[in-house]
């Protein structure tokens, strides 16, 4: 019997519950470090902090941030592959039938359930009227150990630049001008990039250009993924450019379940950069594609997030590596 190993690609199963909404609006009758995001797609920065400094935990290969909903505070997954606030519906029930439907592990959707949420804060940025899927997270709860409350997802940040550093267990917002720049003031990290690459977003999800085996390919950037994944349904002379280490099963959001295969990737060239023997998957992204509306190639997870100090514009919708300060936080 296979061994059932807790690998997570949060960006499978979080993915695919979209809608379309109109006209962004920041409501400052109350206060102007309370962003009202009322719309779907995106949020809107607060004005009173120039960089805000979040702490962050690693369980395992996920980021953890504490986070408070309404008068509940605790653990929320950093994930880029989800489009919105994500909860955690072992604890929060109220809700209702959204009329869509979400992909999971295995490439088979199921029915969203939306929320909202009346006040939401990480740290000293605040949220109001916050949209938010409903999903069951048990699974990773009963795998890791530790209580989710949801997922951290991209309508939150998509004002600000973040700047991850795993090395030093620190998440930095930048608030940005309208052109995307941040203060040299305010700059945390200073060092030249190793890698800068333009991103898309497609559906508040992040996605660039990967090459792989001479092909160029669409990958998503999610940070809530324990692993880089490749489609399996590629060319055969892609695929074969993975090494084979062994067979497990994928758990994904729901408690779906899919086997994998875990592996190696020869090479894999980002921007000007190449990475070599990169730890990987392959599995069924078909899920991914619907959620699109588009074919998705690929996964870059924690696999790639370690690699360096990983630096997210979303206005310049740009994506920079820096070499990780070895220096004592």
């Amino acid at each position: 019997m296979k061994r059932l190993l807790p690998l997570l690609l949060l960006a499978i199963c979080s993915l695919g519950a979209f809608a379309r909404a109109s006209g962004p609006g920041v409501d400052r009758t109350r206060d102007h470090s309370v962003v009202n995001l009322s719309i779907f797609y995106s949020g809107n920065a607060s004005d009173d902090f120039k960089t805000l400094v979040i702490p962050i935990k690693r369980v395992q290969n996920l980021i953890i941030i504490e986070a408070q909903i309404d008068t509940i505070m605790g653990n929320f997954i950093l994930d880029t592959g989800s489009p919105i606030l994500v909860l955690n519906k072992t604890y929060f029930r109220k809700g209702w039938d959204a009329n869509l439907s979400a992909a999971n592990a295995g490439g088979t959707v199921t029915p969203v359930m939306r929320t909202k949420v009346d006040d939401f804060a990480i740290r000293e940025l605040f949220f109001e009227n916050l949209p938010a899927d409903l999903n069951d997270l048990g699974h990773i709860e009963n795998h890791r150990g530790i209580k989710i409350l949801g997922l951290l997802g991209v309508s939150l940040f998509t004002s600000f630049e973040m700047v991850i550093d795993v090395n030093k267990s620190v998440l930095y917002l930048h608030r940005v001008d309208k052109n995307g720049l941040v203060p040299e003031s305010e700059k945390i990290v200073t060092s030249e990039p190793t890698l800068a690459i333009p991103f898309k977003l497609i559906r508040n999800t992040i996605t660039v250009d990967v090459m792989v085996g001479g092909k160029k390919l669409v990958f998503c950037v999610d940070t809530g993924a324990e692993a880089n994944a490749l489609s399996n349904r590629l060319p055969d002379k892609i695929l074969e450019t993975f090494q084979v280490s062994k067979r497990m099963v994928l758990v994904g959001t729901g408690g779906a379940q899919t086997e994998v295969l875990l592996g190696t990737v020869d090479d894999m060239i980002i921007g000007n950069r190449s990475f070599k023997n990169m730890y990987a998957t392959i599995t069924r992204l078909d899920g991914l594609g619907e959620a699109y509306g588009r074919s998705i190639d690929g996964i870059l997870g924690s696999n790639f997030l370690v690699k360096g100090i990983i630096s997210i514009n979303f206005v310049k919708k740009e994506l920079r590596m820096h070499p990780f300060d070895l220096s004592k936080p």
